[in-house]
């Protein structure tokens, strides 16, 4: 008989589970249990397998002297939006994870035969703002997106966005961070995601659908000395095409969401963005200059995708996967050799009903990696509606992360999930593969 989730999730607190440790030595999984209270904060490590399956039975925790974002019900609406908050470098020495809860920015150096972790002198360092939510990395240079608010937090007309900023970093060689400059951010941002060639950011607004000017796109040119500055024609929002026929959307969403932006990719050989409409089905299809300008190409479809959050390519561009959290389900879509074209394949469901988040591919293009939440902080699931509009909530029994083996076609099939030791009043977030590093 298979146990449930909720005895795995007891097995794991407790640990009575029992496996046996060098079948988990082929690299490693990190996630951030995001804990709010005062220095509990932690990145999660769960062993991986040669066959993709993580360990339940031994999840490390290293605390990052800081504090995480709360949780909290009806007040934590785009508050805990975001992408890339564990970050490992491209060699996969050092790992960054950000303390949203304490303004700053942890800095790991990182044992790549163990995936044990161990913070650099002076960590964690100052996010030169509030609320820091994603940071990109592209060889000594850093960016940090800082989302400006935690809960409790309700938005509209009145709101205080705070003063959400973009900031750049040098990173020396022994894993310090420097600031370099800072320029504001839309309201409620969401990502610092370093372009190909590493001098320009991209990012969205979670909270710029609410403006008249559709204002939910933000590039920004990030020079050679590190200094931030705002691309030419930022900020922007997607053409009307792109929004205007979009499908009927559940009652409880608020006017003008389908103008929404969201998670974005970029494609790892050619200058293309691929940004996500949350609730308009689409995904759009950018070109963008050295400067971080963007033009507009395409859009292609994204069905049944509702609240597409978060979105990965795999290292040679041919398959995209979105993280469709308000359906449960992960988009498969396939992307043509020109980076141009994208096309839908399937929609692989989420087996723990967890809300799904944030994204990982491991480096051999092969395992699928995803946050399953408890519950989702944005708004309730489709299937928690009924036909007269009222909300019924429908939370999953835990926080998980869900593995999935990438097949023929790009296809995912689920190879199982993952208890993680997180309380159901917290939302773990982020998500980072390291494969081991083995010696010459």
């Amino acid at each position: 008989m298979r146990p449930s989730r909720r005895l795995i999730y007891a097995a794991v607190c407790t640990g009575v589970v029992a496996l046996p440790a060098p079948a988990f030595g082929a690299g490693w999984v990190y996630t951030e249990s995001n804990h709010p209270a005062a220095g509990q904060n932690s990145v999660l490590v769960l062993g991986q397998s040669s066959n993709g399956r993580l360990n339940p039975a031994r999840i490390r925790e290293y605390r990052t002297r800081g504090d995480g974002a709360p949780l909290i019900a009806n007040q934590s609406v785009g508050t805990l939006g975001g992408d890339q908050q564990v970050t490992l470098t491209r060699n996969g020495k050092r790992l960054l994870a950000v303390n949203q809860g304490s303004n700053s920015i942890a800095v790991f150096d990182v044992d790549r035969r163990t995936g044990a972790l161990r913070h650099v002198a002076g960590s964690p360092f100052s996010s030169g703002g509030k609320a820091p939510i994603s940071i990109g990395v592209r060889g000594r240079r850093v960016v940090v997106a800082n989302h400006g608010t935690i809960a409790p937090f309700t938005p509209g007309p009145s709101a205080d966005f705070g003063n959400p900023n973009f900031v750049s970093f040098s990173m020396s060689k022994t894993g310090r961070l420097k600031k370099l400059s800072t320029t504001p951010a839309g309201p409620g941002p969401t990502q610092a995601l370093i372009g190909r060639g590493g001098r320009s950011v991209f990012s969205t607004s979670f909270y710029g659908f609410a403006g008249p000017a559709n204002q939910t796109i933000q590039a920004l040119s990030l020079s050679k000395g590190g200094k931030l500055s705002e691309a030419p024609g930022s900020p922007t929002g997607f053409p009307a095409s792109m929004y205007e026929n979009h499908p009927p959307l559940p009652p409880f969403l608020p006017p003008g969401i389908e103008k929404l932006a969201f998670g974005i990719a970029t494609h790892p050989s050619r200058s293309i963005a691929y940004i996500l409409g949350a609730v308009n089905f689409q995904v759009g299809i950018y070109r963008y200059s050295r400067a971080g300008a963007l033009t507009f190409l395409s859009a292609a479809a994204n069905p049944g995708a509702l609240a597409a959050c978060w979105v990965v390519l795999t290292s040679d561009g041919r398959y995209m996967y979105t993280a469709n959290t308000a359906a449960q389900t992960i988009s498969v879509l396939k992307v043509s050799p020109n980076g141009e074209q994208v096309s839908f394949v399937d929609a692989a469901p989420v087996p723990s009903t967890g809300t799904d988040l944030n994204l990982a591919i491991d480096s051999t293009d092969r395992h699928l990696y995803a946050i399953a939440a408890h519950d989702d902080p944005d708004g309730p699931r489709p299937q928690g509606v009924r036909p007269d509009g009222t909300i019924v909530p429908a939370p999953a029994d835990g926080n998980f992360v869900e593995a999935y083996r990438i097949g023929r076609g790009g296809k995912l099939r689920s190879i199982g999930t993952t208890a993680l030791p997180v309380r159901l009043s917290q939302e773990p977030y982020g998500l980072a593969v390291l494969r081991k590093h083995k010696r010459r």
